[in-house]
Formats: C-alpha cells, sequence, structure tokens
C-alpha cells in the first residue's frame, strides 16, 4: 500500500477529526507519528501546526505552570507520590524546572514536601527504638515504613540484623490466647474476609496456629458464626473413600477437579496421580490413549463423519487437537493429511477489522466483551493496531471511559450490591469495577468493608435458601456459564459436596435436577449396541452422541465398537477430495482391528 501523501489540507484535516473523538494532542507522536512529523515539516512547528488547525497549541512549562498543576492536584484530592506513573509529563517538567521532584514541592508548598530522610546505621537503630517507644509494630515494617525497612537492608543487612544491632534480638510480640481472639474478632467486626489473615497479618495467623493447634479452632474458639468445614486431613483411606463416596452419588469422577479441588490434588499427591487413585478404589478407568498418525486421522474422519465442527477443535476436542500439532504439526496438516480440506483461514487486513468494528457497533455499545464474542477480532485488532482502544479510535469509535476515584468505586460497590450478588463474583459480573476497587482499596474485601458491606456467610440453610429463590425468580441453575452464581456452586460443593447433591437438598423437582452421568464401560458400550440393534434403533453416531464419544474413547471409533459387538458397520465415506489408497487403509486397518478383537 503506497504511503499516504500529507498536505496542509489533510495535516488540519487529520488534526481536527483527532480533537473531536478526543485524542490528547500531547500524545500524538505516538498514536500517529507520520501525522506529527509531516505537521512539523509542512508548518515549521507542532504549535503552528495547531493554531492553523484552529486548536489550542500545547503550552510551554515554566516553573509557575509546574507548581499551578501541583495545586490542581492538591485540590483535587489527587496522590503527589505517584506522579511519575500518572502525569509523566508533570514529572519530567518538574526535573527540568527544578532540578528533582522533592524540590517541586517545596517550591509550590506542599504539605508532603517532608525533608528526605538521610540513613545510617545509627539513624536506622534510632528509628527502631522510636517506633517501639510509640507502641508501633516491628513486625510489619516493609508495609508501613519502607523506606526504613530499605535503609535497613542497605546499612545493617537486614531487618533481623537490625533488631539485633539494637538490642532487639530476642524481641517478638507476646501472644496468648487472649490477645489472639481478640485479634480475630476485630477482623470479623471489621468485615474483612477472615480466610485471608495469613496473608494480611501472617504474626497472628501462625500464633494461632500454635496456641490452638489450627486455624479453624482458633475461629472456633473466637465464637466466629457460620464457619465452613474444618479443613480435611487427607490419607490413603481417606482418599480412597472420599473417591468411593462420589461414585455413589452419581457425581462424575472426571470433573473431581472441578467437583472437589482438594481431593483431586490428594489424590495426586498419595497416589501419583488421579488415574492411580482412582485405580486404588477399584473404580475401572478408561485406558490412556497413546496417539499414532492413523488414530488422528481415523479421528479426524470420524468427526467429519458425525458432523462435528472442524474448526476450533481445540475448544471442543482438546486431546485431538493436540495430538494432531504433535504429530503433523498443526490442525491443517492433519487434516490434509486425513484426505479434508482445512477451513479457510480469514485474513484479517486494517479495512476488514474497521468494517467488523463497525457492524458490532452498529447496535449500540454491545454488551458483552470482544474476548469473548469474537476473540480473533479482538486478537487481530490489537496485532493490527497495538490495541482495542487504537482499533476503535481508527474505526471512528467514540470511547470515553470513565475515571475511577474512591467516592465512585463505593458508590458503584452499593449499587452492586443491591442487585443480591456475592462479594466474590465481582470479577465475573464486574471486572473493571473489581479492578478499581483493587486499585484504590487494595482488595474487594477491603472494598466492601469501606463501603459499610459485608461479605455474605454461607450455610447450608442459606445455601438451600438462594437455590430456592433463584428457582422461584426463574434464574439459571446451572453450575457454569455465564449466568451462574460461581460463589454459590463453589460454596454448594463445599458444604454438600457437590452442586447436584444441593439442589436434591433443596428439594427441587426431579425434572429440574440433571441425571448422573452414565459410567461407561466396554462391556457396557458393547451391551447398549447390541440393544439398538435388536430394537431396530440407527446405528449413525448422531443418533446417541454419548454413546458414540464413549465408543471413541473405550475402542477408538464407532465402527471398532460395533465390530466388537459382533455387528457389521457400514457407513458412507464422502471425502471433498480423492481418497481412493486411503481408504483402503482405513479398511484395511479395521478389518485387521475387527480380527484382533475375535481372535
Amino acid at each position: 500500500m503506497p504511503a499516504k501523501k500529507w498536505t496542509k489540507e489533510n495535516v488540519i484535516e487529520a488534526l481536527q477529526a483527532f480533537d473531536r473523538r478526543g485524542v490528547p494532542m500531547v500524545k500524538m507522536w505516538k498514536e500517529n507519528n507520520s501525522l506529527f512529523h509531516s505537521a512539523r515539516r509542512r508548518y515549521g512547528s507542532w504549535n503552528k501546526a495547531m493554531l492553523a488547525a484552529g486548536l489550542q497549541p500545547t503550552l510551554k512549562w515554566t516553573q509557575q505552570r509546574v507548581i499551578d498543576a501541583i495545586h490542581r492536584r492538591h485540590e483535587q484530592g489527587l496522590p503527589l507520590t505517584s506522579v511519575f506513573h500518572v502525569d509523566r509529563a508533570l514529572y519530567d517538567a518538574a526535573l527540568r524546572k527544578f532540578k528533582n521532584w522533592h524540590f517541586a514541592l517545596l517550591a509550590a508548598q506542599m504539605p508532603q514536601a517532608k525533608p528526605r530522610r538521610r540513613w545510617s546505621k545509627e539513624r536506622v537503630v534510632a528509628a527502631i527504638h522510636a517506633r517501639r517507644e510509640q507502641g508501633l509494630s516491628l513486625s510489619t515494617v516493609w508495609k508501613e515504613d519502607e523506606g526504613l525497612y530499605r535503609a535497613a537492608k542497605i546499612y545493617v543487612g537486614g531487618w533481623r540484623n537490625a533488631l539485633i544491632a539494637a538490642g532487639l534480638k530476642h524481641f517478638q510480640q507476646r501472644w496468648n490466647k487472649q490477645k489472639i481472639i481478640a485479634g480475630i474478632q476485630a477482623w470479623s467486626k471489621r468485615g474483612l474476609p477472615l480466610s485471608q489473615v495469613w496473608k494480611e497479618d501472617g504474626a497472628l495467623y501462625s500464633s494461632a496456629r500454635d496456641y490452638f493447634g489450627g486455624w479453624h479452632t482458633a475461629l472456633v474458639a473466637a465464637r466466629i458464626e457460620n464457619l465452613p468445614p474444618p479443613r480435611r486431613i487427607w490419607t490413603h483411606q481417606s482418599v480412597i473413600e472420599a473417591i468411593q463416596d462420589l461414585q455413589r452419588r452419581g457425581l462424575p469422577l472426571k470433573g473431581a477437579l472441578k467437583l472437589d479441588l482438594p481431593l483431586y490434588h490428594a489424590g495426586r499427591k498419595r497416589f501419583g496421580g488421579w488415574r492411580n487413585a482412582l485405580l486404588a478404589a477399584g473404580i475401572e478407568t478408561a485406558p490412556l490413549r497413546r496417539w499414532t498418525r492413523d488414530l488422528v486421522i481415523e479421528a479426524i474422519r470420524d468427526r467429519f463423519d458425525r458432523d462435528l465442527p472442524l474448526a476450533n477443535v481445540s475448544a471442543h476436542d482438546r486431546p485431538l487437537a493436540g495430538a494432531a500439532y504433535s504429530c503433523f504439526g498443526g490442525w491443517s496438516k492433519a487434516m490434509v493429511a486425513a484426505g479434508l480440506e482445512p477451513p479457510a483461514h480469514r485474513s484479517w487486513t486494517k479495512r476488514r477489522i474497521i468494517q467488523a468494528i463497525r457492524s458490532r457497533f452498529r447496535q449500540g455499545p454491545p454488551k458483552v466483551s470482544v474476548w469473548k464474542e469474537n476473540r480473533a477480532l479482538g486478537a487481530s485488532a490489537a496485532r493490527v493496531f497495538g490495541s482495542w482502544p487504537k482499533a476503535l479510535s481508527a474505526a471512528g469509535i467514540e470511547t470515553q471511559p470513565k475515571p475511577w476515584s474512591r467516592d465512585r468505586v463505593l458508590k458503584e460497590l452499593q449499587a452492586w450490591r443491591r442487585q443480591d450478588l456475592a462479594s466474590g463474583g465481582i470479577w465475573r459480573t464486574n471486572k473493571p469495577l473489581a479492578n478499581a476497587a483493587k486499585k484504590h482499596f487494595g482488595s474487594c474485601g477491603k472494598a466492601f468493608a469501606a463501603a459499610g458491606l459485608t461479605s455474605r456467610r454461607w450455610s447450608k440453610e442459606h445455601i438451600i435458601e438462594v437455590i430456592q429463590n433463584r428457582y422461584v425468580e426463574g434464574l439459571s441453575l446451572a453450575s457454569g456459564g455465564e449466568d451462574a452464581d460461581a460463589n454459590l456452586v463453589a460454596a454448594a460443593t463445599r458444604y454438600f459436596g457437590g452442586w447436584r447433591t444441593a439442589l436434591i437438598a433443596a428439594g427441587l423437582p426431579s425434572g429440574v435436577i440433571s441425571k448422573p452421568q452414565t459410567r461407561w464401560t466396554e462391556e457396557l458400550i458393547i451391551r447398549q449396541i447390541q440393544e439398538r440393534y435388536e430394537l431396530g434403533l440407527p446405528m449413525t453416531t448422531d443418533a446417541n452422541t454419548s454413546l458414540a464419544a464413549a465408543a471413541l474413547r473405550w475402542f477408538g471409533g464407532w465402527h471398532a465398537a460395533m465390530l466388537a459387538a459382533g455387528l457389521k458397520p457400514s457407513r458412507k465415506i464422502k471425502w471433498c477430495r480423492k481418497t481412493t489408497n486411503v481408504k483402503k487403509k482405513v479398511d484395511q486397518r479395521t478389518r485387521d482391528y475387527g480380527d484382533s478383537i475375535a481372535s
């Protein structure tokens, strides 16, 4: 594509168009480098080009302008200690006019302009004694006085060495059971999650374990209500019993990673793998599939026969997609080896990306993120334009995100809580709000506490009540998806052992509760195939997709399963290429497989 020829008229039109979209002119050298240099070349300087376009030119920084900018930040309640990351232009101007940021604050007569501390070994020791006399903690200095903590590392060799130099070698806070209970109750009254104490106050957490033998026991002693069940101590026998209990309740053992994560990790730790744990519990599992080039080709053709999608296979059959990549170097090459035409890849150009963005915003701003609705478009736009906001700007879509402040975060949290949602689900329903809460308050739990809100306390009765309310209101009762309540599902799994068990405990109709997953074995697959044949039912893979998937997993394909059942398979191969030789090889391999099973 030939380079754009810039004229004075084109430069003025481009500047006015960028100004209408709200693009900051001070960053034009980064947004459109070609326009920036063309404007300077045509008009002699950037400010003259701005005046020619009828725009206010960028003002030059002076000492008084730097001071006025500092005063404006102070009046707006903005921090003056992180200007380097927030307003780099102001910070650089302060360095040029006042040598450093500290001198600029002194010139502006700001209260934050405290004299910089000059450290030495003696001053570090004196600061430690001053903190102890003031009753401040010596175990959280790294968080409360970062300058003192760093100085101790530089001048004394570490915080522990600094305590020894100050004569506090054996100093530690004196804990007892009463102080521990008081600390736990203080955390509970503030509405902060007790599951995060180990991260925020490690001394309290470790002391509670030392004095009470465990954190849960300490919470019981502090009379905290609605406690989750205590942490299970896993042994070989308890892992086997838990697996057998899951099987008796008809829960899928393959989904143990989602249903009971502690059990899954304990099984891997105690037995060296989840499959070994299932074998130790006396549960027969499907043999691990060893992929070869022939098996990959057969699986691809089986998907073609069953009219399953052959594009984006990694989202539907991840093992097959990985095997195709390992054996052939890519999915397209594997499809060519199977005699199929690979799906055409859409080539994204700037023009096509802009057209797709405009068609997406034609009905108004979409409610679903582009990364969920059309990930290919989002990734291509980020690759071609540098980022998704830049692609929107190139397409003429005006986006003006509202700046987040502490007050806005608190108001949004209160409005969000009125929808009767759990505090942990904010990451699924409103991620920008969750990020802003974490930025301004440190965590979502602290933000909820500052807003006067408390986290939802789960119990068996409360879980049943919430499930029944969702059923009455017609809300989704699925355990996954966009409409699911992730916190409710997690709490139900923790208290009842699974989502289906919680639905049964809530007394919901049997039609709402999904049936337990069928435990497929070789004998069951053969019996089901023979029963379908005797009843005269269709013997195609699309007639019973669950049975067809089990046949693919246990026998390597539907035809091999029919041979194992003593039936003669019949299929119509519809290749889009001439694959006579390949078809002969497939038929020969199927006959050899049937002879080996019969023998």
